[in-house]
């Protein structure tokens, strides 16, 4: 996938996703979070196609975030 793919792809997992070139941070998107997060806790890099959920200590690659979402990755079916 492109940067602007894997960007898309963050953005539709994370509402209001901030940017700083190809860093985004915003607030955590899992359900395993526990509810909203007063402050935003997940940073996802779009160059690499990773995440980290800095409040739950975890973090992966895209794949992981889709299946953990329900959100579909481009070009990837989710299996559940």
């Amino acid at each position: 996938l492109s940067v602007h793919e894997k960007r898309a792809f963050f953005e539709e997992v994370v509402q209001g996703l901030k940017w700083r070139g190809d860093k985004g941070q915003g607030h955590c998107p899992l359900s395993s979070h526990g509810g909203p997060d007063r402050k935003a806790s997940f940073s996802c890099d779009a160059q690499k196609g990773c995440w980290f959920c800095h409040a739950e200590g975890r973090g992966g690659g895209m794949v992981a975030l889709a299946k953990e979402t329900g959100v579909n990755l481009p070009g990837w079916k989710n299996e559940r």
